[in-house]
């Protein structure tokens, strides 16, 4: 049976489904509703497949690899313009213990599944904790000054700006 729709309108969400004019629908799915027509949008013509093993909760592209995670992720590119290194931060409260980062040379460096690697986020703590030492330094310091300017140097290339009165 064919169904014929003059002027679509579209998508009317809000609005109860015996309410709605003819010419609209409620939800619209797998339709492009750009230019007034009802089209279907083109199908994808590559499919990939991940290598995280099901389920995958989180996907990510960076550049052209795909990030995937089998665990709820948050994923933020860095701020930074004109970066060309990708360098993105992740949190994982059920996977990393501290939030994280990676970019593109770290995440792709081996075989998927993709990140390969991610590095901790933040400073390192110190091995030891730093000691301090109270005292007088007792060794013998010298301090010597060589001064190759006769005062005839320097004075010549000084330069005197000139008073300009403040005016409002």
């Amino acid at each position: 049976m064919r169904v014929g729709l003059i002027n679509p309108r579209g998508e009317v969400p809000r609005l109860e489904p015996h309410l709605l004019p003819e010419n609209a629908a409620q939800a619209a799915v797998g339709t492009r509703l750009l230019t007034g027509d009802i089209t279907a949008w083109n199908q994808f013509s590559i499919t990939k497949t991940l290598a995280t093993a099901a389920p995958v909760r989180t996907i990510y592209l960076l550049d052209d690899k795909w990030l995937s995670w089998g665990v709820d992720v948050d994923v933020a590119r860095g701020i930074i313009p004109g970066d060309d290194t990708y360098r993105t931060y992740l949190t994982a409260p059920a996977l990393y213990a501290q939030p994280r980062w990676t970019n593109y040379a770290l995440a792709t460096i081996g075989s998927e599944p993709y990140p390969v690697t991610t590095r901790p986020l933040g400073v390192p703590n110190p091995d030891s904790a730093p000691t301090l030492t109270v005292g007088v330094d007792t060794t013998a310091t010298t301090f010597s000054v060589d001064i190759t300017d006769n005062g005839d140097q320097l004075s010549d290339s000084w330069t005197i700006s000139p008073v300009v009165p403040f005016t409002d």
